[in-house]
């Protein structure tokens, strides 16, 4: 198989984000329209109207002033709505350009990289805002991983510059995805990539895609062996595309490359349950440090006070932030791949076992170190 080489990455020219609320109408019908405050309530009006049913002339007044409570509620509600979706086509105006400006700067890794900036934090409404303003260098970001997943093919644990680069990059979109994955909008973005990359494995094999999805789970170029994982990336440790891949090639008959992305899946989660012991034995002494910061402030200290310790801890000792997050990860995988093993359908009974006994295991592992 001729293999394709990398390119530069291509401008990306981004337009002003299209309004999350688009109603055509008149003679602009292909253009964007925003709501128009005016036409809500000129609606609002005539509902209010039609509801009206007195007869009697006592009635008259009592009927205005349910009219007018019924306006007045209605114009409320419609310049609600309104400043939320300007509110909305700012930060996917805002997130787009900074996304567009580091893929033209850094290419697909650091595009993957700023994607992951704009949507921590948010709510999954918002982030699933920030991903779809930004889904046009989404596309040319898996195009480009498409074509250098045959040269950073190798082993899952391999750390060579081209691995990480192609894992990173992965993780930091895949993480991004899920953020907003349990919305209707993220859920088709989170499609939309899974079937981009289906489409490159078909055109030019699995390449690196395998490892690089079971590390997803591990937050990228983090996993260098069976028995140890660098509590670095698990920050970004997520499930989302590496379901969505899989749930495709299944859907597709490509029972043989979704098999080979589980098994890579599955060896992450092994991973992750035999790094916890030693985890928890580097996380010991900094919670150690942490309980001996808050008895200091006495038993008279405020909840407010005994937070601005906590928080200043954290920023003064970001490996304990790390080894927190990484025993954290671990119930909240195991609750996406229970439910997701159970669902796959014709998952081979070999790998579904494996998946049973090592989904076991990090449960028995959370339960011993409670």
């Amino acid at each position: 198989m001729n293999r394709v080489k990398s390119r530069e990455p291509r401008r990306i020219t981004t337009s002003p984000a299209p309004n999350v609320v688009s109603r055509p109408r008149g003679p602009k019908a292909g253009a964007p329209a925003r709501i128009d405050v005016r036409d809500e309530l000129s609606t609002g009006r005539g509902l209010a109207l039609r509801s009206a049913s007195f007869r009697a002339d006592g009635g008259a007044a009592a009927t205005k002033v349910s009219r007018t409570s019924e306006q007045d509620e209605l114009r409320s509600k419609v310049d609600d709505l309104h400043r939320e979706l300007a509110r909305l086509n700012r930060l996917m105006s805002t997130s787009a350009r900074a996304v567009a400006a580091a893929y033209e700067r850094g290419g697909a890794a650091a595009a993957a990289a700023e994607l992951n900036r704009q949507t921590a934090g948010l709510n999954p409404n918002d982030a699933a805002a920030v991903v779809t303003g930004s889904q046009a260098v989404i596309d040319e970001l898996v195009a480009d991983l498409a074509r250098t997943s045959e040269d950073a093919d190798g082993g899952q644990t391999d750390q060579g510059s081209a691995q990480v680069a192609f894992d990173q990059t992965l993780a930091d979109l895949n993480v991004a995805l899920s953020r907003g994955a349990s919305t209707e909008l993220g859920q088709a973005a989170v499609g939309r990539v899974a079937s981009a990359i289906t489409a490159g494995i078909d055109e030019n094999g699995m390449g690196r895609w395998d490892e690089a999805l079971g590390n997803t789970l591990v937050g990228g170029p983090y996993f260098d062996s069976k028995s140890k994982v660098d509590p670095a990336g698990i920050a970004n440790a997520d499930s989302t595309l590496a379901q969505a891949v899989v749930r495709q090639l299944h859907d597709q008959g490509e029972e043989g490359r979704a098999h080979d992305i589980l098994r890579n899946v599955k060896d992450s989660l092994s991973a992750l349950n035999h790094s916890s012991e030693r985890v928890e034995e580097q996380l010991a002494p900094l919670t150690a440090q942490l309980a001996a910061h808050l008895e200091a402030l006495g038993p008279d200290a405020t909840e407010a006070q005994r937070r601005a310790v906590v928080e200043r801890f954290r920023r003064e000792n970001p490996e304990y932030v790390s080894l927190t997050r990484f025993l954290e990860v671990r119930p909240e995988l195991v609750d996406q791949l229970f439910d997701f093993t159970a669902k796959v359908p014709h998952l081979n009974e070999g790998l579904r076992g494996l998946f049973d006994h090592t989904l076991r295991e990090l449960v028995e592992g959370m339960m011993s170190s409670r």
